[in-house]
C-alpha cells in the first residue's frame, strides 16, 4: 500500500510509532485536516540522501517524498559521489549516514563540499563520540543528527538549512 511505519525507541523513555497510510479519495472529496503542528512541504527542493542500510534508505526516501521534497537515494557512497559529480547543481541538500563501507559520510560530504562548498549537509550517526567538532567542521557538516532519527527532527533540520519558513 506504499505506507510507512517510523519507530522511535529510546532506552528509559519508551517507544513511539508513527504510521503513515496513503489516503485514497475521489477528486470531489474535500480533505479536512486538523492542524496540530506546522507541517512543512519541500516543493522545489531536491535532497541527496545516502545510507547503506536499505530499510532506512527506503523509509526516509518515502518520508521526504511525502513531505513534498524531490529526493535522490543512494545506498552506495561511492556511486552517490559519482552521481553528484555528474550534476552538482541538481541538489539542494546532502543528507548522509556517517558509517558506511567504502567512503564514510564524513568523507562523502568533504568531497561534495569541494565540488559545491555552498550545499548544506546533514550527517547522521549512532555514535557521536567518534566525531570531533573539528572533524565535522573540516568536512563541511552543517548539522549532526543522532540515531534513532525522528521525522520531525529531520524535517526541522532540513527546513532550517534550506531556510524554508514555517
Amino acid at each position: 500500500m506504499n505506507g510507512l511505519i517510523a519507530v522511535d525507541s529510546r532506552v528509559g523513555v519508551g517507544t513511539s510509532f508513527d504510521i503513515y497510510i496513503p489516503v485514497h479519495r475521489k477528486k470531489s472529496q474535500e480533505i479536512v485536516v486538523e492542524k496540530t503542528e506546522k507541517i512543512i512541504y519541500g516543493k522545489g527542493h531536491h535532497i541527496f540522501f545516502v545510507d547503506d542500510e536499505m530499510i532506512i534508505l527506503e523509509a526516509f526516501c518515502f518520508l521526504f517524498e511525502m513531505f513534498g521534497f524531490e529526493v535522490s537515494c543512494f545506498n552506495h557512497s561511492e556511486e552517490a559521489l559519482i552521481a553528484f559529480q555528474k550534476n552538482p547543481g541538481k541538489y539542494d541538500l546532502v543528507f548522509s549516514d556517517c558509517t558506511m563501507p567504502h567512503l564514510t559520510g564524513i568523507g562523502l560530504i568533504e568531497k561534495i563540499k569541494k565540488i559545491r562548498y555552498d550545499i548544506p549537509a546533514i550527517l547522521f550517526t549512532g555514535n557521536e563520540t567518534a566525531l570531533s567538532e573539528d572533524m565535522l567542521k573540516k568536512a563541511g557538516v552543517d548539522e549532526l543528527l543522532l540515531k534513532p532519527l525522528h521525522h520531525k527532527e529531520v524535517v526541522k533540520s532540513i527546513n532550517k538549512l534550506l531556510k524554508i519558513n514555517i
